[in-house]
């Protein structure tokens, strides 16, 4: 008896379908390989492509053509490897459980130049949440020895990382000064000067260490969150399985806004208290602040027939209908029915919606 030979995805490479193409999602490289739903339709349920059977089946020299060309492209890009039937036992799935030891993975604080509510007890109260990451938001110039003060206290908190986004001034636009921050600090994952007269990226000399990046856009409120765009995809194994249970923004998420009060996301209306008179393990668990956790693309208006629905993050605060809490992101200009992007703000109709928002806020 011939042993069916199989051409089987490795375990990090998944392909998604969606309405008008499909992708192969490479969760090792962090690489996404659009492909034909021709191609993804050929996959069994375990990923594996009968070649015998394949070729038996396709007689027609186009069809066949074709079927080498696929072939070639998933062995070429190191996407799929030759194996026997009998070996394949031995090449598992890649579990798609999500699993995260904390009560909240992230927290968002907006703060002026200097907040009296950012202080020690706030750290703790977040360390308590197993709070593993924090990014900071300055729309206005930060006070320079105040900051360096309160990254003091993160050095010796459980915070793994920081994120820091800074408006340009005196202090931030002064020589070496954000290089300094970088050196001294070494939580600080990224920092990103805005409002400046050029944008430019500046290297670290040192692998792995962050780097300054100066922005002209100015961010001076949370109306500039939303945006969905490829450079926001993240194709890797705990944002692809997150995505595949909870919601890709939402999920486990705190923030907390410029005037002190308590949200699941800045940029949505709902507060759960203020830190001054609640604590943070109290507000979590009032109604609605989990309400969205576990809302994910696949229940989402025209997200739930998108290829990249699993690396791309979601937003509950700008909606296409505002009434409707399962409609697309309004700030998303990919069709997955023509598989085309255009600029969002390029539409009237959407422009007009998002000025809803901002006379909400006004």
């Amino acid at each position: 008896m011939v042993m069916e030979e199989l051409l089987l995805l490795y375990a990090c490479c998944i392909p998604v379908r969606g309405a008008r193409r499909s992708v192969i999602c490479d969760l090792q490289r962090a690489q996404v390989f659009p492909v034909p739903n021709s191609l993804y339709d050929l996959f069994d349920a375990r990923g594996r492509l009968r070649l015998s059977q394949l070729r038996r089946s396709n007689t027609d020299t186009a069809d066949r053509a074709v079927l080498e060309e696929y072939i070639g492209f998933l062995l070429r890009e190191e996407l799929a490897f030759l194996c026997s039937e009998a070996e394949a036992p031995r090449f598992p799935r890649l579990s798609r459980e999500w699993l995260y030891p904390a009560v909240i993975s992230n927290c968002i604080i907006d703060a002026r130049h200097t907040t009296a509510h950012i202080h020690a007890d706030l750290l703790e109260q977040l360390a308590a949440l197993c709070c593993n990451h924090i990014q900071f938001r300055f729309f206005e110039t930060v006070d320079r020895y105040w900051l360096e003060q309160l990254l003091d206290l993160i050095a010796q908190s459980q915070v793994k990382s920081v994120s820091l986004l800074l408006r340009a001034g005196a202090d931030a636009d002064s020589e070496g000064w954000p290089d300094q921050l970088l050196a001294r600090y070494l939580k600080i994952q990224n920092l990103t000067i805005h409002g400046c007269k050029a944008s430019q990226c500046i290297a670290w000399a040192r692998p792995g260490q962050a780097r300054p990046v100066w922005a002209v856009m100015e961010v001076l409120s949370a109306l500039h969150c939303g945006v969905i765009a490829p450079h926001y995809f993240s194709p890797n194994i705990p944002a692809f399985t997150e995505a595949l249970h909870y919601n890709s923004c939402l999920n486990r998420k705190l923030s907390i806004d410029a005037a002190g009060y308590i949200r699941n996301c800045p940029s949505m209306p709902a507060t759960f208290g203020h830190v001054d008179d609640t604590r943070l393990a109290d507000a979590i668990r009032q109604p609605g602040f989990q309400q969205y956790w576990t809302l994910t693309k696949d229940e989402i208006a025209v997200c739930r027939d998108c290829e990249f629905r699993y690396i791309c993050t979601d937003c509950r605060a700008y909606l296409e209908e505002p009434d409707n809490d399962r409609s697309k992101p309004l700030k998303c200009g990919y069709d997955p029915y023509t598989a085309t992007c255009q600029d969002w703000s390029s539409s009237l109709l959407r422009q007009a919606t998002f000025g809803h928002y901002q006379q909400q806020t006004s």
